[in-house]
């Protein structure tokens, strides 16, 4: 059984041992800002949110940030509004790890993985800055949806991304076989 099945067990062990690696130097990463009373916000967060205020100047929305004095998270000031805290679950990085593990577990060409991790992870990056942007506009002008996009249409379009991007990874870099012409001498 075991040699039946050996594919989908390297696979899964690779993946678990790339995936619980990366998640345990997040979670050291993250325990560096849990030091006083207050935990401080971690610095991809609180540059999450930075790039996130800058793209709603760029549609010429009124926007800020502040760092919030009661917990480890960032307000977003949005048109004149605070309704978003951004918190380290925000910003991505979980989900970026997520994807990372699944491309080294599969399998394949370094020269590909240098090519398509670092391209995938961008990908994920602004999808994330649209994606908080985008969700601060809809909690100030359209409240009575906000929670709906939050816990449901975000985390779709995000997750659902990096599906299609595991699926391109699989069917165009992962089997990549060098074509031999049978001709040729």
């Amino acid at each position: 059984m075991f040699k039946r099945n050996k594919p989908a067990i390297v696979f899964l062990l690779k993946f678990v041992i790339v995936y619980a690696s990366l998640s345990a130097v997040y979670s050291y990463y993250l325990s560096t800002y849990e030091q006083g009373e207050i935990p401080e916000v971690d610095a991809f967060t609180y540059e999450v949110a930075e790039e996130s205020s800058d793209l709603a100047k760029l549609f010429g929305f009124e926007s800020s940030i502040e760092i919030n004095d009661d917990e480890a998270s960032v307000k977003f000031l949005f048109d004149g509004f605070y309704r978003v805290k951004i918190v380290e679950g925000c910003n991505g990085l979980s989900v970026m790890i997520l994807f990372l593990a699944f491309i080294v577990a599969f399998g394949g060409r370094l020269r590909d993985k240098l090519f398509f991790i670092p391209l995938g992870i961008a990908l994920i990056h602004i999808s994330n800055i649209v994606r908080l942007t985008w969700l601060t506009y809809i909690y100030v002008y359209y409240y009575d949806y906000a929670q709906a996009f939050h816990d449901y249409v975000f985390p779709s379009i995000i997750y659902g991304m990096v599906f299609v991007l595991w699926v391109v990874w699989v069917n165009y870099f992962a089997f990549r076989v060098k074509k031999v012409n049978i001709y040729e001498k």
